[in-house]
């Protein structure tokens, strides 16, 4: 039995469709880390979205829009916690 307490020490990829926007994206990411107690990763207009259990959708959210204007040529989105 896995313990629901521990995150898991996977990651899994999933892909998004077409004309989803970026709240959905990282809604749907969230919901998934949650329900499956992993980490969950999606590319999302250049930029790696990167959700885990107990996120904050909106934060990798607003993470990606500050990705996405950054000069950095690996661009990774994930809910960093409280400015």
């Amino acid at each position: 039995m896995i313990d629901q307490n521990v995150i898991l020490p996977l990651s899994i990829k999933v892909k998004l469709h077409a004309g989803t926007s970026i709240l959905e994206a990282s809604k749907g990411l969230v919901h998934v880390a949650n329900t499956l107690n992993c980490g969950v990763d999606a590319d999302f207009n250049g930029v790696t979205l990167m959700a885990f259990p107990e996120d904050d959708a909106v934060r990798l959210a607003e993470d990606f829009q500050r990705e996405l204007k950054s000069k950095s040529k690996h661009k990774v989105a994930m809910d960093r916690g409280a400015p």
